[in-house]
C-alpha cells in the first residue's frame, strides 16, 4: 500500500544517490511524480528529471515527502542538517547513508522526535549486487522501515544490524571489495605466470570468483564442504591449497576484516567526537 502512496526525497543525486534514484525509477518502486530529488550540482539530476522525477529545492522538498534519504558527504551532514531541521516533522522518516555519522549525531542536529535510519551500502550497488546494512534509532512503523528496505533491495542484500555493528560491517563489505579485487590480481597473474595472457588470465579470474561466490550464495553447503567439493584427493587443486594454507590467507583476510573494522571505529569516534563538540 506504501508504494503507490509514498511521496520519497532523495538528497544527493551522486555515484550513491544517483545509483538509488535510477533503481527506483527502473523498477518502478514508486511512481516517478512521487520521487523528489535534489542535488546542489544541477547537471547530476537532468537525466533523472527527464525520467519523471520532479526537483525541489531543499525546503520545499522536504514539505513533499514521508520518507528522506541522505546522500551526501559527511562533512555536508551538518549544514545541510541544520537547513531541513525547520521543516521536518515526527511522522517523517530521515535515511543516513554518509559513512562515520552516527544516529545519535543526527538526532542531536534534528531532535529525538525525527525517526532515523543509518544505512551503509558498499560500491557494489552500482551493478546491482551491493550489501547494505540497516540500522534504526528509534521504533519506526514497521511499513516504512520494510518500504526502506525495499528500496535497497533493489541494489543490494540488505541485512538489519544494531548500529554497534556497523563498524564490523565496514570491515567486512565496505572494505571487503579490495580485497576481493587483490585475490582476482593474484589469480590473474598466476594465469600469467602459467603462460596464459592477461586478457584471458583476467576473464578467467573474474567469472570464476563470480561463480564461486554465486555457489557459495546459492549452496546449504557451508565454505569447508565447497572447498573439499573441489579438492579431490591427489588432484590439481591440493597442491594449490597447500600454499595457501602456508601464507595463511583465511587468516589474513580475517585479520584485514579487523584491521578495517578497528580503523572504522576510530573514525566513527572522531567524526561523532568532532560533531558533538560543534553541536552537530
Amino acid at each position: 500500500m506504501i508504494n503507490s502512496v509514498c511521496k520519497l526525497g532523495i538528497i544527493g543525486t551522486g555515484k550513491m544517490g544517483g545509483t538509488i534514484v535510477n533503481a527506483i525509477l527502473d523498477k518502478n518502486i514508486i511512481p516517478p511524480q512521487n520521487l523528489f530529488i535534489y542535488d546542489k550540482q544541477e547537471d547530476k539530476i537532468y537525466n533523472f528529471i527527464q525520467r519523471g522525477a520532479r526537483f525541489l529545492p531543499v525546503d520545499k522538498l522536504i514539505k513533499k515527502i514521508d520518507i528522506l534519504i541522505i546522500a551526501v558527504k559527511p562533512n555536508d551532514m551538518k549544514p545541510l542538517l541544520q537547513s531541513i531541521k525547520p521543516y521536518l516533522k515526527p511522522a517523517q522518516v530521515v535515511v543516513s547513508i554518509a559513512a562515520g555519522v552516527s544516529i545519535s549525531s543526527i538526532k542531536m542536529i534534528l531532535g529525538t522526535s525525527i525517526p532515523v535510519v543509518r544505512v551503509m551500502p558498499n560500491a557494489a550497488i552500482s551493478v546491482s549486487e551491493g550489501t547494505c546494512a540497516l540500522s534504526t534509532g528509534s521504533t519506526i512503523d514497521a511499513e516504512k522501515i520494510s518500504f526502506i528496505e525495499k528500496i535497497f533491495r533493489a541494489v543490494a542484500v540488505v541485512v538489519e544490524v544494531p548500529e554497534n555493528k556497523i563498524d564490523a560491517v565496514t570491515g567486512l563489505s565496505g572494505s571487503g571489495p579490495a580485497y576481493v579485487y587483490m585475490m582476482i590480481e593474484g589469480l590473474i597473474r598466476g594465469g600469467e605466470q602459467a603462460g596464459l595472457s592477461r586478457e584471458i588470465s583476467r576473464k578467467l579470474a573474474t567469472q570464476t570468483v563470480l561463480g564461486a561466490a554465486k555457489l557459495v550464495k546459492e549452496s546449504d553447503k557451508d565454505t569447508e564442504e565447497l572447498i573439499a567439493s573441489v579438492a579431490t584427493p591427489g588432484g590439481t587443486t591440493i597442491e594449490g591449497l597447500k600454499v595457501l594454507e602456508e601464507g595463511k590467507l583465511m587468516d589474513l583476510l580475517a585479520r584485514a576484516v579487523m584491521a578495517a573494522a578497528k580503523k572504522a571505529h576510530q573514525i566513527n569516534l572522531e567524526v561523532n567526537a568532532h560533531n558533538e563538540h560543534k553541536s552537530i
